[in-house]
């Protein structure tokens, strides 16, 4: 994977219960802020192509992110939950009065409806990102019921193990490393070559990123034709960077790209 830089991202928790007086677990939603935190500065802020792969709870703090953030979304090209208890577990409902992170982690907690019905909102079944929620065969702890079923089919995947073999695979043979190597690295159509090419702006290979886009232009979002016409004004091209979006204006439905706007604020 030479595209990509790995990093590994944490927050405080523990298995002992919240004691207030002078230290506690953060709840979900701080997590979530602290991640947001931790992308906007060194040495993450320097990446315009972000890729976030999270296992447990980690899947809810990355979902809160996203949806606090604009500017986290438009970075985004690949999301991978694996065994995230995105309806809750019914596990966290003993220590809810003793620890915010089971409360919000319990089935039909406030922060896991309040997800829930924001994620459907804001994102829906077509993330501007690929995006995909891994179940364990046998994990109990998380089922697939609340790993899985909340989002559709496409974006399901399972593989072998319980709660922590999905995460700590053996060899690189390992279904679970084979998707996420597969995910990050191989075409899809039309979203991997956008994807690909958000990732040839980020190393600054403007050409690479004109070739992936330019014959498919007609077919773009907005934000795929904002990376477009970036890369053809970075190149010198800023006639043809106009053009890709006036033309995109003239036959999109969506609400209008300002062409001074979007080249001033590359």
């Amino acid at each position: 994977m030479n595209d990509w830089d790995v990093y590994s991202a944490g927050y405080a928790t523990n298995l002992s219960i919240d004691l207030s007086i002078w230290t506690s677990d953060p709840d979900i939603r701080l997590c979530a802020a602290g991640l947001a935190t931790k992308l906007k500065h060194a040495p993450l802020d320097r990446y315009g192509a972000v890729a976030l792969v999270a296992h447990s709870m980690g899947g809810l703090v990355v979902q809160r992110a996203i949806l606090n953030s604009e500017e986290l979304r438009q970075r985004l090209t690949h999301v991978l939950l694996y065994g995230t208890p995105s309806a809750g577990v019914s596990k966290a409902a003993v220590g809810a009065r003793l620890k915010a992170q089971a409360r919000d982690m319990a089935v039909g907690s406030e922060f896991i409806t309040r997800l829930r019905a924001e994620w459907q909102e804001r994102i829906g079944e077509h993330p501007p990102f690929s995006f995909m929620v891994v179940a364990g065969e046998t994990d109990a702890f998380v089922p697939a019921s609340s790993s899985i079923d909340p989002f559709p089919n496409a974006q399901q995947a399972v593989v072998p193990g319980n709660h922590l073999e999905i995460v700590r695979p053996e060899s690189t043979d390992h279904l679970s490393y084979e998707l996420l190597y597969k995910t990050l690295t191989e075409s899809f159509g039309t979203r991997s070559a956008v994807e690909s090419a958000r990732l040839a702006v980020e190393h600054k290979d403007f050409n690479r990123a004109i070739e992936l886009l330019m014959p498919g232009a007609d077919g773009l979002d907005a934000n795929a034709i904002v990376t477009l016409s970036l890369a053809l004004e970075s190149v010198g091209r800023k006639a043809d960077a106009m053009h890709v979006i006036e033309r995109w204006n003239d036959a999109s439905d969506e609400p209008s790209l300002d062409p001074i706007g979007v080249l001033a604020g590359g």
